[in-house]
């Protein structure tokens, strides 16, 4: 599993609505998109392959959203349980944030790659247990 920094999703999002190029609009609609149709589909599995049609956009216009899931495909998995569709789709799409988030950062200068947004999993812990 991953865990993202959430604050720099908050650094992302000032830069957006404050910047606001052309780029970083298109980049704030995308998330408030994938947002919403993440919501849709908890609540409703009718919109899945909505979703997975979002997700194949949104990798083509985002790079980053690939450097992510090649992040993940490295770590070891210890997850027995298979998730169904919708689980899928929905965790797909909070990556793809998260890869929008991370295009956002890389233009404006505020991280060079994707793991400076990715929070330690040791660090984690130690915070964690003391």
């Amino acid at each position: 599993m991953i865990f993202f920094q959430e604050e720099m999703f908050y650094v992302a999002q000032n830069l957006i609505n404050f910047k606001e190029t052309k780029d970083d609009v298109k980049a704030g609609a995308d998330l408030q998109y994938t947002n919403q149709l993440i919501n849709c589909i908890s609540l409703d599995p009718k919109y899945i392959q909505n979703g997975w049609d979002l997700n194949m956009r949104l990798r083509m216009e985002y790079p980053e959203i690939d450097d992510i899931q090649n992040i993940i495909n490295r770590m070891p998995s210890d997850n027995a349980r298979v998730p169904n569709p919708k689980e899928i789709i929905v965790e797909i799409l909070k990556m793809d944030c998260w890869g929008i988030v991370a295009h956002v950062l890389i233009k404006h200068g505020k991280i060079k790659e994707i793991k400076d947004i990715i929070k330690n999993p040791a660090k984690r812990q130690s915070r964690t247990l003391s």
